[in-house]
């Protein structure tokens, strides 16, 4: 995200962080929420209801901003709270597509499947290479598709009727 879209999320996000912070909710339990909320969406999508597992997706997507603000709003930013929350980014994002990839083997649609597998690893590309440039001391940027990026093109392309191969197809080169 460009740093205008970064901080306007900020500020979206601040009445919500100011709430949980105030009702004492820890930063983990969002962040175990949101991965939740999206392993329903998942499941939806891989029954067909991509309406609303594509509304479930940015729900829960939205939390992954939610639970970084509230844990420095709290000062309970950590290690451990970071590599929870991008471990279970992975898990989630990988549970979506592959609700959609069972979705498009049962339906035979092999150009919906293979265009699936394309977007799973061209997404974990992304945090992998970003890692591995840090094991080495590279400066690894944000790239094209981040991963707030694919959460809006998946969700959207999930709601939208017939916008999934497209969104699909943006996700895979995006990333790349």
């Amino acid at each position: 995200m460009g740093p205008y879209v970064s901080k306007r999320s900020r500020d979206l996000v601040r009445p919500l962080v100011s709430l949980l912070a105030a009702l004492g909710v820890s930063p983990t339990v969002v962040t175990v929420f949101g991965f939740l909320v999206v392993v329903a969406s998942g499941l939806f999508v891989s029954q067909g209801y991509f309406l609303i597992g594509g509304l479930v997706y940015l729900i829960g997507g939205g939390f992954d901003g939610v639970d970084g603000e509230l844990a420095r709003h709290t000062n309970k930013a950590s290690p451990a709270g970071a590599l929870l929350d991008s471990t279970l980014d992975r898990l989630s994002e990988g549970l979506l597509l592959f609700g959609l990839l069972a979705f498009f083997l049962r339906d035979g649609n092999q150009a919906g499947s293979l265009l699936t597998f394309s977007s799973l690893i061209s997404s974990f590309l992304v945090s992998y290479i970003r890692a591995r440039c840090e094991g080495l001391d590279l400066v690894a940027s944000r790239g094209i598709m981040g991963r707030p990026g694919r959460v809006v093109v998946l969700g959207f392309g999930l709601i939208i009727p017939g916008a999934i191969i497209p969104a699909l197809l943006l996700v895979t080169i995006l990333s790349i």
